[in-house]
């Protein structure tokens, strides 16, 4: 075969694709189940004029507003009768459709216009008619319930003919970080319902035929992609938001550590790496740090220490015990510490037997947590979140990272440590909160300690201070 007809052939191809791509967000828009279904079954032919027509094998007596043809229909129509019908078909694989127009991606923009637009439409008739009868204000809470409802069961029917919900459209969408984005629970809760299988690799497809009624095999769910520009879903949603929505991010995390502890290990495939780096090694942590958010870190942190508590007292709760507000106090010292001293002392009242059990789920949650953040991943230049802090001088940043237990003896790519750089820059206050935190009063780069570069450049207030700590030069 000539290059030139493979050529031709991989166009038909494409365009085919997008054809179907088009016939089914059609049907999409009209929240149309029993079409869906026959055209992912394969049961279409595409006509000359690139019309696609359901076949309708079951000659049922389906709506007008979908072109339908049946097998009597296409033998007395001369347009149509060198076309072959496909009376079984090929099931469509919705991940194949790559093309601007995928459907699942389709599907996340289709269901936001929705639930804006019964919001907005619900609320000025309430808000126009104040004296609005209390049985019709329910039956249009219920009209929007009932419209989401159905959405949800067509994205249902769409999910039983994808293989592989990891792709990324032509266009660089992958439908996990389009649903994260928009902020979309629904979406994400059925994402994983029908994708993220326990247990199983990455890479190696598995048959779902027992749990979902489709032939088409299943890849499972890696929350951990990258997309093209080298970002994961956190990366690339706070890159374009400067924050990340919520409560998409408790569910993506909350489900990840009940779903290590429900199977009673750690499963990385099951958790977002919260420390992933983007193409210049800067973590989300970094990112915001560089962009002074200060209230996103706080809150970040926050939601990551309610998700750790959560899954704490699901560990407690499985042991039936009702001492869980001793030992939430003792885990809030020990995510802080990392020591494991003194904690038994909260268990004098257990079994020895269920005091081993309790310490192993614990230790294993804090020590070996997937999600956890690592303050002291460094950049390519060599910098860590604190470093970067020190350098743009917002106090309640350095603060909350100190806080969060960002360490003070790391030193950037010319070999100065966070008190070096405070000392060189002069900022006294700065210097007494590193100190405070442990900051590493002697320690040298090219000879010189903080205090010699205090008194290098003639920072009275800071070389006070070094000296009253026992600094020397």
């Amino acid at each position: 075969m000539s290059t030139n007809s493979l050529t031709q052939e991989s166009k038909y191809k494409k365009d085919k694709l997008n054809l179907l791509s088009k016939k089914i967000n059609s049907i999409i828009d009209k929240l149309d189940l029993q079409h869906l279904q026959y055209l992912l079954q394969g049961n279409y032919i595409i006509n000359e004029d690139d019309t696609i027509y359901i076949n309708d094998v079951e000659n049922h007596n389906l709506t007008e507003d979908v072109d339908i043809i049946s097998t009597s229909n296409i033998k007395e129509d001369s347009q149509l009768s060198n076309i072959d019908v496909n009376t079984k078909g090929t099931p469509i694989d919705i991940s194949k459709l790559k093309g601007g127009d995928n459907p699942i991606i389709y599907f996340i923009e289709f269901y936001k216009r929705l639930c804006c637009s019964s919001c907005y439409c619900i609320g000025k008739v309430l808000e126009s008619n104040e004296n609005i009868e209390e049985n019709f204000k329910e039956g249009l809470l219920d009209f929007r319930s009932d419209k989401k409802e159905r959405a949800l069961e067509v994205l249902k029917l769409l999910l039983q003919y994808t293989s592989d919900l990891n792709f990324e459209t032509n266009q660089g969408q992958i439908p996990l970080f389009m649903a994260f984005y928009e902020n979309q629970v629904d979406i994400l809760k059925l994402f994983f319902q029908y994708f993220l299988i326990p247990k199983a690799s990455i890479s190696k497809p598995i048959s779902t035929d027992f749990f979902h009624p489709s032939s088409i095999s299943k890849i499972p769910l890696n929350l951990n992609l990258y997309n093209e520009e080298w970002d994961n879903i956190l990366l690339y949603t706070f890159k374009l938001k400067n924050e990340l929505p919520e409560p998409a991010l408790s569910f993506l995390l909350l489900y990840g550590m009940n779903h290590c502890y429900e199977q009673g290990h750690i499963l990385n495939s099951t958790c977002i790496d919260l420390n992933a780096q983007s193409w210049n090694g800067n973590t989300i942590v970094m990112m915001a740090v560089e962009r002074n958010n200060y209230h996103f870190l706080k809150s970040f942190f926050k939601t990551i220490e309610n998700i750790h508590e959560k899954a704490l007292l699901k560990i407690l709760y499985r042991c039936k015990n009702n001492y869980y507000h001793d030992l939430i106090h003792q885990y809030q010292y020990l995510s802080r510490s990392h020591s494991i001293g003194g904690i038994k002392q909260a268990y004098t009242d257990f079994s020895d037997d269920l005091k081993d059990k309790l310490m192993q789920d614990i230790v294993q949650l804090i020590m070996s947590d997937p999600q956890k953040i690592d303050l002291e991943v460094k950049d390519r230049s060599l910098n860590t979140a604190l470093l970067k802090a020190i350098w743009s001088g917002n106090m309640k940043i350095i603060r909350c990272l100190l806080h969060h237990r960002a360490s003070t003896r790391v030193h950037d790519i010319h070999g100065n440590t966070p008190l070096m750089i405070a000392s060189i820059l002069g900022r006294a206050k700065l210097v007494k909160l590193l100190i405070s935190y442990g900051a590493e009063l002697n320690a040298r780069n090219k000879g010189k300690t903080a205090l010699g570069f205090a008194l290098e450049n003639n920072h009275d207030e800071v070389i006070y201070l070094l000296r009253k700590h026992q600094a020397i030069e």
